[in-house]
């Protein structure tokens, strides 16, 4: 399907994208909100270069490849981080590359959830504001910032938003359910609701 403008994947269970991605040419949005199983999206997501809208909210992702900084046209990123739980080893200590958002200057609308105490996310979080500063489209903006001296970072930016989210400082971690071991989560749903 090679006219195919949207692809919509949201709430469903699929781990992975197929790897004839690449040949969605024409593709402009491609969602997969709350899809609890997908976990890593591949390099290949640089070869849509007509994507406009990227949908990553409530996944658990754990990074972005650096072929993310190829999508020139992106307007739209919602994207959700979450650090792995049990024995899998991580492949990457970056959730987002250096020079893959200062690469995205057409953004209007950044989303970027976090893990409050993901190590990666602090280790980031100010190379990340730097390039969120030079982003003269954007409009609407919500991301998660460990300390209050961070915001010194949105000043410039600040003005030209119309909407903005900014948890500041610690905040208590939630219980996510699709993190737990499956032994507990199999047990947890056969308690009675």
């Amino acid at each position: 399907m090679p006219l195919l403008q949207v692809l919509d994947l949201s709430h469903t269970s699929i781990k992975s994208l197929p790897k004839s991605l690449p040949k969605l040419v024409a593709l402009k949005n491609l969602l997969l909100r709350c899809c609890d199983l997908f976990m890593e999206l591949s390099s290949q997501i640089g070869e849509l270069r007509n994507l406009e809208e990227l949908d990553l909210d409530q996944t658990q992702i754990i990074d972005l490849p650096a072929d993310m900084g190829k999508l020139l046209k992106l307007r739209h990123l919602r994207v959700s981080f979450y650090p792995l739980c049990g024995k899998k080893k991580l492949k990457s200590n970056i959730t987002i590359h250096p020079g893959i958002i200062s690469n995205l200057l057409q953004l209007t609308d950044l989303s970027i959830g976090v893990d409050p105490i993901d190590k990666r996310w602090h280790d980031i979080v100010e190379v990340v504001l730097k390039e969120v500063s030079n982003l003269k489209m954007l409009r609407s903006l919500s991301l998660y910032l460990p300390k209050s001296q961070l915001l010194d970072y949105m000043i410039s930016i600040y003005p030209s938003l119309s909407r903005f989210r900014f948890p500041v400082g610690h905040i208590k971690r939630r219980i996510i359910i699709s993190c737990v071991p499956q032994e507990t989560e199999a047990e947890f749903r056969n308690w009675d609701k």
